[in-house]
């Protein structure tokens, strides 16, 4: 990936990106898992086919959830929820736990218009 021209997070050694002015690819390595995230779709495939061409791979497609984080895709964005985790979360106690912020990083709206609201499961 670095001979490809991608930098190593310095936080992270398996996250790799790369950023020039009109785009940017971000590649997360996860055990036997890779996501693929870009500003462009022929980044993407580039980067698909660079992988397919030194590698066995295969292609899994767009993922539905990542790390327990369900993925909602609709012609209005994109939402992400853990609404899977609730009973869970309730179960054991913690909606009487102390709240706490949570930092994340700002991004560009896709959408002038707000999300769907996510479907009850």
């Amino acid at each position: 990936m670095l001979a490809n021209g991608y930098v190593a997070n310095g936080g992270d050694t398996c996250i790799f990106s790369k950023f020039r002015a009109d785009s940017g690819v971000l590649i997360c390595l996860y055990v036997d898992d890779m996501f693929i995230f870009g500003t462009k779709f022929y980044k993407i495939n580039e980067v698909k086919n660079f992988l397919a061409s030194n590698f066995s791979m295969k292609d899994l497609g767009e993922a539905d959830v990542i790390l327990g984080i369900k993925i909602i895709r609709s012609q209005h964005g994109i939402v992400h929820t853990q609404s899977r985790w609730d009973g869970f979360l309730l179960n054991m106690g913690i909606e009487s736990s102390e709240k706490f912020r949570l930092n994340t990083i700002a991004a560009t709206a896709v959408s002038s218009s707000p999300p769907p609201p996510p479907p009850p499961d």
